[in-house]
């Protein structure tokens, strides 16, 4: 669906199967196309899309188990608290302050929380394209760091090189706070809603919130 290797590689396995099951694409869903930001799980409005659309098909598959998938789907929004309540937590940290970051991952979330993003624009291509960035984007970006133009770095500890470990070496020597982000559930968190809320609430805190 996405400019993505993952999802390229899942289509593939469906597509392989003798028997298709039933597929909730993203994209559709979402209004994403290829080449958009395909980190949806970092995105609160998308995450809720999703479960509705998951509990639809569902249903429509299933039809006489209607009032388990409804029951199943409360629970979610249920558990979903925490995490909504966190999103509401960094919105009043965040209140307009910028940000850089080594990689796209959780910008949907930084958006949606109010952050403005002010990473080179050259440098964020690079790293869509998974390309090392231009010597003058990298130096743009330590510039912004070392002048306090931005208020935090996100940092994707995921992602390796030595240019983000170099960015992020000049926003620690710089007084810049950086949170760390991951782009998949990191070893030691046990669910979605857990490893969100970590994440949220060390923003919140880089921020001084």
């Amino acid at each position: 669906v996405f400019n993505d290797r993952g999802a390229f590689e899942l289509q593939k396995a469906v597509d392989a199967l003798p028997t298709k099951p039933a597929v909730v694409d993203g994209g559709q869903v979402t209004g994403r196309k290829e080449g958009d930001n395909p980190h949806l799980w970092y995105s609160p409005e998308a995450v809720g899309q999703m479960s509705t659309a998951i509990t639809s098909e569902l249903t429509t598959l299933a039809p006489s188990a209607s009032a388990y998938f409804a029951a199943r789907a409360q629970g979610w929004q249920a558990q979903l608290a925490p995490y909504e309540q966190a999103v509401q937590q960094a919105k009043a940290a965040a209140g307009g302050k910028a940000y850089g970051a080594t990689e796209s991952v959780f910008d949907d979330m930084a958006t949606a929380v109010g952050l403005r993003n002010v990473t080179p624009e050259g440098f964020q291509q690079a790293a869509a394209n998974e390309s090392e960035p231009a010597p003058g984007d990298v130096n743009d970006f330590e510039q912004a760091l070392r002048s306090k133009r931005m208020d935090v770095l996100v940092y994707n500890v995921q992602t390796e090189g030595a240019v983000p470990e170099q960015i992020r070496g000049v926003a620690e020597s710089s007084g810049v706070p950086v949170v760390e982000v991951t782009e998949t559930l990191p070893p030691g968190q046990s669910s979605f809603v857990a490893w969100q809320v970590a994440q949220l609430r060390a923003l919140v805190q880089a921020l001084g919130g």
